[in-house]
């Protein structure tokens, strides 16, 4: 503490550093160890007890000043997503508000808001900014992992499960977080019986109950959304993702061939244009607006590299786009409309 003090004072923050040092320094270093395979723990006591290895040995493992190089980093990775506006502006206005509490040797925990809400279509990058998000929330020190867990319900013949099934599927995921971000798509439980407001606070209740600080994102598709009505908490920051226009899905698409390589004439371009433009025209239940796009960049791609025999870098040609079979990839799944 001593040397925290010293190194840096006018940002030291006092009974405020005593509290984000225990919160985001010793509890979750104590957390790992209890739950490493190494310990032995048989009373409560020594599951309460904390050692002077859970405690920081360093000033640079104690400071819990925001990592402004990886924070620029994250960013830096969101800008380069096409569209999405309304989320770069609310993780930009984030960012400055952490700043601005740092800055006035505010305590972080009490403003930025670790539970969150994501709305939108399938594909539309709701898990891509989780991550993000993750991350940002570790540079500011508010979770202990920088890591993305998401809740993966196991296949069953029925695909249901009773609130006992979810209730050790999510002490399970929590615990393999790290203490990082858990993302739960609330289209893997479409057809549990289990009540959304219930899943919701059966969470919240585990965040309070598990030693260390975790954050959760919640995605919720629009389609459930206008069926079942989420009552979301205040304390719940939300974020809509709109459906992708046709001409940000061209331009996802040519950010992933000029990323892997690829060239394409102009006449396969047009007619990529020309199929997309029809999907988001017609969008049905089946459109998954960039997951779409995924599948269409596998379809060209692999076309291209049969065609030219693997070569290192192929040239996507009209004929190519035109050697998709699109009516056979009318699938739900794969995000092809009927």
């Amino acid at each position: 503490m001593e040397r925290g003090k010293g190194r840096n004072k006018e940002r030291f923050g006092n009974a405020r550093f005593i509290t984000r040092l225990i919160s985001s320094r010793i509890i979750p270093n104590m957390s790992r160890r209890i739950l490493s395979p190494a310990t032995v723990a048989s009373t409560p006591q020594q599951l309460s007890l904390i050692e002077a290895s859970d405690i920081p040995t360093s000033v640079q493992d104690a400071d819990m000043t925001i990592d402004e190089a990886e924070v620029n980093r994250i960013l830096k990775q969101l800008d380069e997503m096409v569209g999405r506006e309304e989320v770069k502006r609310t993780l930009h206005n984030l960012v400055t508000l952490a700043r601005t509490k740092q800055a006035n040797g505010e305590d972080l925990s009490d403003t930025i808001p670790l539970q969150w809400t994501f709305t939108g279509s399938t594909g539309t990058g709701k898990s891509s900014v989780a991550r993000l998000l993750a991350q940002l929330l570790h540079a500011c020190h508010l979770i202990s992992s920088d890591k993305m867990t998401q809740l993966r319900m196991p296949q069953t013949p029925s695909n249901t499960w009773t609130s006992y099934d979810i209730d050790q599927l999510l002490r399970e995921t929590m615990k393999q977080s790290g203490q990082g971000l858990l993302f739960i798509d609330l289209d893997d439980i479409a057809n549990s019986h289990i009540d959304v407001q219930w899943f919701r606070c059966k969470l919240t209740s585990l965040t309070a109950e598990m030693p260390g600080s975790y954050a959760f994102v919640i995605a919720v598709d629009d389609n459930r959304l206008q069926t079942s009505p989420i009552d979301v908490p205040i304390s719940t920051s939300t974020i809509h993702f709109e459906d992708y226009t046709a001409e940000e899905l061209i331009a996802i698409l040519r950010q992933r061939l000029d990323k892997r390589g690829y060239s394409i004439t102009d006449e396969a371009l047009a007619e990529l244009n020309r199929h997309i433009r029809t999907l988001c025209d017609n969008r049905s239940s089946g459109f998954a607006n960039a997951r779409t796009i995924k599948h269409i960049y596998i379809a060209v791609t692999s076309a291209a590299e049969l065609r030219q025999n693997a070569s290192p870098q192929p040239v996507i040609t009209k004929e190519d786009v035109q050697s998709i079979k699109w009516k056979k990839l009318n699938s739900h799944r794969i995000g092809f409309g009927a």
